[in-house]
């Protein structure tokens, strides 16, 4: 039986992943604006919200609550890349 302690290491590793994807994520959108412009990304932000949406559905997730996350994503990868 796991501990609250164990729950606890757990859920701090899956942190440490999602800031480790996120950092990987706006990374490779400043890199991608560099290449291709900002006008590149920006067209292909309702793309990923859709991916997202679909994804939480897939899962059994709430589809609003993960489109506002994406949208937050997608703006601090905005606000990390300018």
């Amino acid at each position: 039986m796991k501990t609250l302690s164990d729950t606890k290491l757990l859920l701090e590793k899956i942190d440490r992943n999602i800031l480790r994807l996120l950092f990987d994520r706006i990374q490779i959108c400043s890199d991608a604006c560099e290449i291709d412009g900002v006008t590149a990304l920006r067209e292909a932000e309702q793309d990923t919200i859709l991916l997202w949406a679909e994804e939480a559905t897939d899962h059994g997730m709430d589809e609003v609550q993960i489109e506002k996350i994406a949208q937050n994503v997608i703006e601090l990868c905005k606000t990390e890349s300018d």
